[in-house]
């Protein structure tokens, strides 16, 4: 078994990525870092296989990122995308969609007070709602590694906070791996103990969080 959830080698993906060599170990919590259009999404979803790799190799909980390991890597991670689209006259209530098996997705839905919009239409609730809900899914399934892509865009400082709980229980027992990506230096968890920053589909910064607050010219690195 692989002390590394994540691994990647000298990984391009058209012009979004260039080079990027990274290693998470298991148990990290990190924060994917960078303004728009750094190459953040990308990165993630290259690492699932939902955007084929051009060069470079990379694998996630020791499944090696090919189109056909797609599957195989799906058992093993978790991902919140940035947006999800749903018709609004889905026919499920969000109390339905969050009735989820497993005392870690009941632990997460009862944080995140799910009960109070669990007669609301799953397709007619808020963007902050929805991702509550689908984080308590991907929870469910006992992910080793969970990939979650501007998770608080939506959310209200109070549901941010309640989510950012949820994922430091399940990082500190649980043992889960976390790559969080945002694009604000204020919305970086508590719980994260490390920062990689990209500009431009490049890495321009890997180490603590506290480093960044300090240093101006690594501020106009990363955003100028």
């Amino acid at each position: 078994m692989t002390d590394y959830a994540v691994l990647a080698r000298k990984v391009s993906v058209g012009k979004a990525l260039c080079g990027i060599n990274l290693r998470v170990k298991r148990g990290e919590f990190v924060t994917i870092l960078g303004s728009n259009g750094a190459g953040k999404t990308t990165l993630l979803k290259a690492l699932l296989s939902f955007s084929r790799i051009d060069s470079g190799e990379a694998s996630v909980m020791g499944v090696s990122v090919k189109m056909q390991n797609r599957q195989a890597i799906m058992k093993k991670a978790g991902y919140l995308p940035q947006h999800v689209n749903v018709d609004r006259d889905f026919p499920m209530l969000a109390g339905e969609a969050a009735a989820l098996s497993g005392i870690v997705a009941h632990r997460a839905a009862k944080r995140m007070e799910l009960d109070t919009i669990s007669d609301k239409p799953f397709g007619r609730l808020s963007g902050g709602e929805r991702k509550k809900v689908l984080l308590a899914l991907a929870l469910s399934r006992s992910p080793e590694v969970l990939l979650l892509d501007e998770p608080g865009n939506g959310l209200d400082p109070y549901s941010y906070a309640e989510m950012c709980g949820t994922l430091e229980m399940c990082n500190k027992r649980r043992g889960l791996t976390v790559l969080f990506v945002t694009h604000l230096l204020s919305r970086i968890p508590a719980a994260c103990g490390r920062v990689i920053a990209l500009k431009e589909g490049r890495i321009v910064y890997d180490g603590k969080p506290g480093m960044l607050h300090r240093n101006k010219k690594l501020m106009e690195k990363i955003y100028g």
